[in-house]
């Protein structure tokens, strides 16, 4: 009765085999033999392992009888050769080891699988051939069996030697005659020039490179032998062979005592030299670039000109440039006379009570007249209120043929406590006095048609005071009316302060 089968792996077959029956006392039977790799990283580095299936008997099992008549000596130390160079990969096996005749043997139970390994590796048979128990020779077949499989497996995964192509013929340039084309035979491949690759001699560009047709090496399929023939070529090698070719006998190499090298001193640090004097930087000015004017059309300019209230009769045809258009059109203001004054004339400025007055301060200024000496109308403690009095006050200073008077007449009723004041009144006024020169204070913003009234109602005007110039979206409309103007926000209207105005409005024109 034997046990279940038992599996056993270890790194040398004889010391497993050997453990392996000293544990079960000669009551082992040996199943099947296999050999693996274990651990190692993608197939490198990998421990070669051998494991042993076995079964574990319980009563003792007779001998059994060979009928095939052996000489065990050397068959016994050929299977061990072979069990051998098969346990160490060696090729010599796979060369005459028949795949196509595998060899069945039934396995018997061996009696002692230690001493089965024992005479494997030393090949001791007893005299005559008999060995004790017919188990020792069933297992040595069945480990020849083994050898012949690992063999046919490891030919098999073998992979095929690629054929050997036929050395090709390169082209030689001679440095004498000039290079002729060498007519090939038709080849295999299509012809190669040296026209088809960058960079290619330009001595042997004219020629044609065939590579000639590689036929396929056959190889000779390997011979299939028995048994008899099998043993009869492992005879002659001697045992171990493999083993001593592959055994490297170690060289005992002596540690040679190096003397420390000493470090080399550092050099010395070289003196820093001594720096440059740095020239002044000399700093240019910057010119300022040039501001980009938006490109503009000569219809494209009347029309801006128009919206800042130039009138559509001072406009100049034909040009694109704004610059050239406002110098032309300053050039057409009227400029107002000297305020010049002499004894027993009377001035009078018209308009708002507090613009009004401001305009007589500066026009006292350039007469050099004291301002204290300045009446008013309709606005101030002392001002007149009737037109006899403004009658009263025209005959006072001619007559005395002193110095001249300069009177400020209110048109609105913010400076007059009575609220007397309006355009009528300051009309009457303005009338009675009958002044040699009328300056009239004019709001830029407020439309023409209400200047031209307020005008039509005082008579006669000499200069207009402008106020509001700089809010206002058309300041060249006042030109319409025709009359100079003397100052322009409280500053003299020269015809640089108007072309800057007209400047300006034309910006805004762009900006929009």
């Amino acid at each position: 009765m034997t046990s279940a089968t038992l599996y056993r792996e270890g790194p040398d077959l004889e010391e497993l085999l050997a453990e392996i029956d000293a544990e079960h006392d000669g009551r082992v039977r040996v199943v099947d033999v296999n050999y693996g790799r274990d651990g190692g990283v993608m197939g490198f580095f990998a421990r070669r392992t051998i494991g042993v299936h076995y079964v574990v008997t319980d009563d003792d099992v007779p001998g059994v009888d060979i009928t095939d008549t052996v000489v065990f000596d050397d068959d016994l130390t050929a299977i061990a050769d072979i069990t051998s160079a098969a346990d160490a990969g060696d090729g010599f096996v796979a060369s005459f080891v028949p795949v196509s005749v595998p060899v069945s043997v039934p396995v018997s139970p061996p009696v002692s699988p230690a001493a089965v390994a024992e005479m494997v590796e030393s090949g001791r048979v007893p005299e005559g051939g008999d060995v004790a128990g017919a188990d020792n020779v069933e297992f040595a077949r069945m480990l020849l069996d083994l050898a012949a499989q690992k063999a046919a497996e490891r030919q098999a995964t073998l992979p095929a030697e690629p054929p050997v192509p036929a050395p090709v013929a390169l082209p030689v340039a001679s440095p004498v005659a000039a290079p002729v084309p060498v007519a090939a035979p038709v080849p295999a491949v299509a012809p190669v020039t040296a026209a088809s690759f960058v960079g290619a001699d330009p001595i042997g560009a004219a020629e044609l490179v065939s590579a000639p047709a590689v036929s396929p090496v056959e190889l000779p399929a390997p011979v299939a032998e028995t048994r008899d023939e099998l043993l009869a070529r492992v005879r002659t090698r001697p045992v171990g062979a493999h083993r001593a070719a592959d055994y490297v006998e170690p060289v005992a190499v002596e540690p040679v005592a190096v003397a420390p090298v000493p470090p080399a001193p550092a050099p010395a640090p070289a003196p820093a030299p001594a720096p440059a004097p740095v020239p002044a930087a000399v700093v240019e000015p910057v010119a300022a670039a040039p501001v980009a004017t938006p490109s503009r059309t000569p219809l494209t300019l009347r029309r801006q000109l128009a919206e800042i209230g130039v009138p559509l009769t001072w406009i100049v045809e034909g040009t694109a440039s704004a610059y050239e258009a406002v110098e032309q059109l300053v050039r057409r203001i009227p400029q107002p006379g000297r305020a010049d004054l002499g004894p027993g004339q009377l001035l009078v400025v018209a308009g708002p009570a507090a613009q009004a007055q401001a305009e007589a301060v500066r026009i006292c200024g350039r007469l050099r007249l004291d301002p204290s000496a300045i009446r008013t109308a309709g606005c101030g403690p002392e001002s007149i209120r009737h037109r006899r009095q403004a009658a009263a006050l025209e005959l006072e200073v001619r007559g005395s043929r002193g110095e001249p008077c300069v009177v400020v007449v209110a048109t609105d009723s913010s400076g007059d406590a009575g609220g007397s004041a309006d355009l009528a009144w300051a009309a009457d006024i303005v009338a009675a006095l009958e002044p040699d020169q009328l300056h009239l204070v004019v709001d830029a913003t407020c439309r023409v048609t209400d200047v031209r009234r307020t005008i039509t109602a005082f008579g006669p005007v000499t200069a207009l005071a402008v106020v509001s110039a700089a809010r206002s979206a058309s300041p060249a409309a006042l030109w319409e009316l025709g009359l100079p103007v003397g100052t322009l926000d409280g500053a003299p209207a020269t015809r640089g302060r108007w072309a800057a105005l007209l400047i300006d409005r034309l910006a805004d024109l762009d900006d929009c």
